[in-house]
């Protein structure tokens, strides 16, 4: 075939035209999919805006506590301390709480923040328009935020109930797995993830699986949170809690998971009354054994909640701990960590809910619990709030949180369990520590490991020189938020000059404040004593409010005995971002230096100095630390 001459530089043209639309076309199809693979990138980054602040440490003698890095790098356990709280509620979309009535600001929430290192927040995230809050930000560090019960089964109750009213049957949990689209999961956890801003976060899957959670659902089946979990665990830990394991009588506790493998017959197994799926023949291990069994793999940390039980026989919470570690799905491989109640209702008065408490926690951390966390309830009154048992587990709880450093940084050596007494033993910083109970009504003297003796129902803390023989008794102050009036049976022991009362009109945290009036040349002030640990050092933090005449005092004084050894007398130190005299909340705060030889015990004192008329100061949510 010929061509003619004169046409080919306009077949060069074409040619030149066709080949540039191909290379833009080309072009335009690479910048689209670096376009679509750096949105994937962005998109994954905006919910990895920062490295795991917690993890976990295989194949080491901690393996069950959370890690972290501490500020050399170096991985550091984590011994967790938790108190639950709402805070957003998807019928308003704003902070609610439709329980205790008790919504958390940035002043509470710091309160609790300086107690506790996991705050298990409830809430449901469900769009832009919910403001979060700005105090997530502040659990940094060591502190974790823990995504609570609410989201994720709302969420797939949400979308995939066939009722159409938030509810899922017992074909909808069975088939719930395969109708879940894995991308708008993967996205729903992102969001979440970007949600709680720069605070770390530990994702929970659901509360009480083996109930379908809240409702009139069935249970959630094994192959959807093992969905949820692959899901949810490329980003952060992932947290799984369980339900009752036993009734207060010591059988154990059905469920509606328990009911469906119990009767596999197709004809019985449908949704039973509340009477038949809470009758079981197992055992309350068995049934704790069978609800591990089922849900393997589907957590990084396990919470059990199971509050008639343990409070019927405190050395339940340690038989749980000791099933649960030597289960073979975990075998102390991962943490667990026990729910304490501190719900007005389940308890009869506050003085026995105290020792309930007290030994509940006591009889955990001698089995090597890898955490505890405490549930509160908040009745609403007519005199705002009756948070008796809120305070009464904060005392608590800072007693506890007193020997974080020996509980993350210690050495355990060896524990004891039997039916009336229970002790574990670690050494720290040429000290040894027990942490025990004496759930008997005897009185028992111990030689190992070392002398101790413990009166009856006695719990808490025993120490010693590596070299001393004979162990002493940790004295803890107590009422440190005023919860009691200073001279009551659970006050503890204060020493009060000058005019002092307590208040409810002021209060930082809890129903009272210290109230210290003065006038002319009269302070006011209160004295209260702590155990002291010679060769190491405290740091005490107070609350004050009101002083604008008076300036507060926050003093420690080393005592041998009943005398001041006068090198050691430790003022306040106010903190740089604070004036020390506010007319709102504000902290003060001091460090001791290294407590001297021959010290037998610290004295605080609290007080507000005479002025020129008459002036009013409030103190309030005493924190005192063993710094490591």
């Amino acid at each position: 075939m010929q061509i003619n001459q004169k046409f080919i530089p306009i077949y060069l043209g074409v040619y030149q035209c066709i080949m540039l639309k191909i290379k833009v076309l080309i072009f335009a199809l690479v910048l689209f999919c670096h376009l679509l693979t750096y949105s994937n990138v962005i998109a994954q980054q905006s919910a990895t805006n920062h490295e795991k602040t917690f993890f976990l440490v295989e194949d080491s003698d901690y393996s069950h506590y959370l890690h972290k890095l501490d500020k050399n790098g170096e991985k550091q356990r984590v011994f967790g301390l938790g108190i639950y709280v709402d805070f957003l509620h998807p019928k308003y979309f704003q902070a609610y709480d439709f329980r205790h009535n008790r919504i958390p600001d940035d002043n509470l929430f710091e309160s609790l923040r300086q107690n506790y290192n996991l705050i298990y927040g409830r809430f449901t995230y469900t769009g832009p328009m919910v403001r979060r809050p700005d105090f997530y930000d502040s659990l940094t560090g060591s502190h974790s935020f823990i995504m609570g019960a609410g989201h994720l089964p709302w969420y797939l109750r949400f979308t995939y109930s066939t009722a159409g009213d938030e509810t899922l049957s017992i074909s909808d949990q069975q088939t719930l797995a395969s109708r879940i689209d894995r991308e708008k999961l993967d996205g729903t956890v992102r969001e979440i993830i970007d949600f709680t801003g720069n605070s770390n976060l530990i994702i929970n899957l659901a509360d009480e699986p083996e109930l379908g959670v809240y409702g009139d659902n069935w249970f959630y089946t094994t192959e959807t949170l093992r969905l949820l979990y692959d899901t949810a665990s490329q980003y952060r830990l992932v947290s799984l809690g369980l339900g009752p394991v036993g009734k207060p009588n010591g059988s154990g506790q059905g469920s509606k998971l328990i009911w469906s493998l119990e009767n596999t017959n197709p004809l019985l197994n449908r949704e039973p009354s509340a009477t038949r799926w809470r009758q079981t023949s197992k055992t309350w291990q068995q049934v704790l054994g069978t609800l591990l069994d089922y849900y393997e793999d589907t957590f990084d940390v396990l919470y059990l909640n199971s509050y008639r039980f343990t409070i019927a026989d405190n050395r339940r919470a340690g038989a749980i701990v000791r099933e649960v570690f030597n289960h073979p799905t975990l075998n102390h491989k991962k943490p667990f960590m026990l729910w304490i109640s501190a719900e007005n209702f389940r308890h009869d008065d506050p003085g026995k809910a105290l020792r309930g408490m007290r030994g509940q926690s006591f009889s955990a951390l001698a089995n090597n619990v890898s955490g505890l966390l405490y549930y509160p309830d908040v009745s609403v009154g007519e005199d705002r709030y009756d948070e008796k048992l809120w305070e009464l587990s904060l005392d608590l709880i800072k007693e506890i949180g007193f020997f974080r450093p020996v509980l993350e940084r210690g050495k355990k050596a060896d524990n004891f369990i039997s039916d009336d007494l229970e002790w574990i033993h670690h050494k720290y910083k040429g000290f040894d520590f027990v942490f025990g109970i004496n759930h008997s009504n005897i009185e028992q003297n111990l030689k190992d490991p070392g002398k101790i003796n413990m009166t009856p129902g006695a719990s808490g803390v025993w120490y010693k020189k590596n070299e001393e023989a004979a162990y002493r008794f940790f004295e803890f102050p107590k009422n440190l938020s005023f919860h009691s009036e200073l001279n009551s049976k659970l006050s503890g022991r204060f020493n009060v000059t000058g005019d002092i009362s307590l208040s409810e009109l002021e209060n930082k945290i809890g129903k009272n404040a210290l109230k210290l009036t003065t006038s002319g040349n009269e302070s006011a002030g209160i004295e209260f004593d702590i155990s002291a640990l010679e060769g190491m050092q405290y740091e005490i933090m107070a609350w004050v409010n009101g002083c604008e005449a008076s300036e507060p005092e926050l003093r420690a004084y080393a005592m041998k005995n009943d005398e001041i050894l006068s090198t050691s007398i430790f003022k306040t130190e106010v903190d740089e971002d604070d004036e020390g005299c506010t007319v709102s909340w504000d902290k003060i705060r001091i460090k001791t230096d290294i407590i001297p030889e021959g010290t037998t015990h610290l004295r605080i004192y609290l007080g507000a100095a005479a002025e020129p008329g008459i002036s009013t100061t409030y103190f309030d949510d005493v924190t005192i630390r063993l710094i490591d």
